[in-house]
């Protein structure tokens, strides 16, 4: 018998402050964190979740390396501000790592699946460069 998961794909990861926001009148919430369009739970079968574990393994071999590569880079920032590399790595160590797959606008965002806006709050940040894409790149609000 094939059983079914709810998968919520588009959320904001769940983070105290977003919870306390979520709390207010939708009237008192920044704009860019409502999100009306929002559609109940995408609903995939026990198979095909089973199919995505290739994939899962490979990000999380991907991500143990990036953190690997980021505490390496933030050893170096210590040497430059004259810090021991030690606390650097103990400040740092068992922070939060996220990962992010950005993708060109979709022409039809009211049928897209994907990931919330958010910001940046870190000490540092990795950014995979692929093809001819350089570095971050900033869209004004409501453009694509």
């Amino acid at each position: 018998m094939e059983s079914n998961t709810e998968v919520n794909l588009g959320k904001s990861i769940i983070v105290p402050s977003v919870q306390e926001l979520s709390k207010e009148p939708i009237i008192n919430i920044p704009a860019r964190y409502v999100r009306d369009d929002q559609e109940d739970p995408l609903i995939v079968s026990h198979d095909t979740y089973i199919a995505s574990n290739k994939a899962q393994r490979a990000l999380e071999t991907y991500s143990i390396e990036v953190k690997k590569l980021a505490m390496t880079i933030l050893g170096y920032m210590a040497k430059a501000l004259k810090m021991d590399a030690e606390e650097m790595r103990e400040l740092f160590n068992d922070g939060v790592q996220t990962m992010r797959m950005n993708y060109p606008c979709c022409p039809e965002p009211d049928k897209a699946i994907g990931i919330t806006p958010r910001s940046d709050a870190d000490a540092l940040t990795v950014v995979f460069q692929l093809n001819e894409t350089e570095g971050l790149q900033i869209r004004e609000m409501g453009s694509c």
